[in-house]
């Protein structure tokens, strides 16, 4: 084969659309069958052209306890301890899959996952309840992962959103103080790989950081009692009233003008996933099997 050739017998700019078409779990194996292949998927500029040729997929990768879907837990005298695994839903077609778990972490829970310049980033808790200081990240073009240098202090059941430009890592408790939330940031600046000075009281003391998620609008939405609130420069306005089916919020997230809310009606019993429309403020249930409707820990949507 011609090293120019990206397929045999084909111009260069028809093997070029053929790859932008890949599906995007089967991007790191196609980066494997040649070295032109490969430099091709690896370009700073590929997912741009996907997303420009109207090729990206939308995903939301989610931390989530695992449901055995022939197991009544509410029958159950004592449920069984969760495992949680990296669940990927994908809207457009409503598929649900799982990733493969962290390589030498399986025993940590993922306190917080997001999507950041291509790539999806965890932190967390190791199996003994010991709040960690550490980052990682895994780039799904190249299926590796990469950690970052540690925080400046401990944060279990923090919050992460990406803010003018940068990681906000928000609240969260260190061992010691177990549900003891603080308002405390930490910030990652990717020009300099290195964490910013640690700003106080930034969300809140004794607030639980989940109520707040990062729109691609700019705005900050959260759940506050039983409303969706939007907070636009210092601006609170309730938007819409959450459904008696998601009375207990576990988690949300955005996905351009829609935001997912994951919850339940009572303690014990599957957790449902409900889309609200930002144009119209109404809800749309997303349907999903058994086995995925545990509780969600963190999650962050993907364009790729």
């Amino acid at each position: 084969m011609n090293n120019d050739q990206l397929i045999p017998g084909l111009p260069k700019n028809i093997a070029h659309e053929y790859i932008l078409r890949i599906p995007y779990n089967h991007l790191s194996k196609a980066a494997f069958v040649c070295k032109g292949w490969k430099v091709e998927i690896e370009l700073p500029e590929f997912l741009k052209h996907r997303k420009a040729a109207s090729y990206s997929q939308s995903i939301i990768v989610m931390v989530e306890a695992r449901v055995n879907g022939n197991q009544d837990c509410q029958s159950a005298k004592y449920p069984p301890t969760p495992v949680y695994g990296l669940t990927v839903y994908e809207p457009k077609t409503g598929i649900w899959s799982e990733l493969p778990p962290i390589p030498g972490l399986s025993n940590r829970l993922t306190m917080f996952c997001r999507r950041v310049l291509g790539r999806i980033w965890w932190g967390g808790h190791d199996d003994d309840k010991n709040a960690l200081k550490s980052v990682i990240a895994y780039d799904i073009t190249k299926d590796e992962w990469i950690p970052l240098p540690d925080m400046a202090q401990e944060r279990d059941q923090c919050k992460v959103i990406f803010h003018r430009g940068k990681l906000h890592v928000i609240g969260g408790y260190c061992t010691e103080l177990q549900g003891g939330f603080e308002g405390s940031v930490e910030a990652f600046d990717f020009s300099t790989w290195k964490w910013d000075q640690v700003k106080e009281d930034y969300f809140g003391a004794n607030m639980c950081p989940k109520a707040c998620v990062a729109g691609d609008n700019g705005k900050l939405y959260m759940y506050w009692a039983s409303d969706v609130a939007t907070l636009d420069k210092d601006t609170l306005k309730i938007v819409a009233q959450l459904l008696a089916e998601l009375g207990d919020v576990t988690y949300m997230t955005t996905r351009q003008e829609k935001l997912m809310v994951i919850g339940s009606s009572n303690f014990g019993v599957s957790h449902l996933a409900y889309m609200l429309d930002f144009i119209n403020y109404t809800w749309t249930k997303v349907e999903s099997p058994k086995e995925y409707s545990g509780y969600v820990q963190s999650s962050s949507y993907l364009g790729i």
